[in-house]
């Protein structure tokens, strides 16, 4: 069973700001390894979008970058790190981004092979 993102992004129309709907899967690492990852979001609407806040669900979670305006038309290549030590197992985590226009998540997945 799939994970779905989730938005409410103004008036439910969340095709007017692109980003992962699908839990990205990060594939299997060996705990202790840093994980780079990233994401783009396109802003849609006609106006410019102030993104206020790009809030990791877990500390294990850094963003490099945490508040931006996109102009019409422009997208962003939003950039992470993912610390595996002390996650074994599968890990599913939520990167929440906060818009004047409403918010919307993105989920990923990341097994973790514990250390030996």
């Amino acid at each position: 069973m799939g994970l779905q993102s989730y938005s409410n992004i103004e008036n439910g129309d969340s095709l007017l700001f692109d980003f992962p709907r699908d839990t990205m899967n990060l594939g299997t690492v060996n705990e202790g390894e840093i994980v780079p990852f990233s994401f783009t979001v396109k802003n849609n609407y006609e106006t410019i979008v102030y993104v206020s806040q790009v809030y990791p669900s877990c500390g294990c979670t850094k963003a490099e970058i945490d508040t931006f305006y996109l102009y019409p038309q422009e997208s962003k290549k939003l950039n992470f790190n993912f610390d595996s030590n002390g996650r074994p197992g599968m890990n599913y985590r939520i990167i929440r981004v906060f818009t004047e226009k409403g918010l919307f998540d993105v989920r990923f997945k990341v097994n973790v092979i514990p250390k030996e």
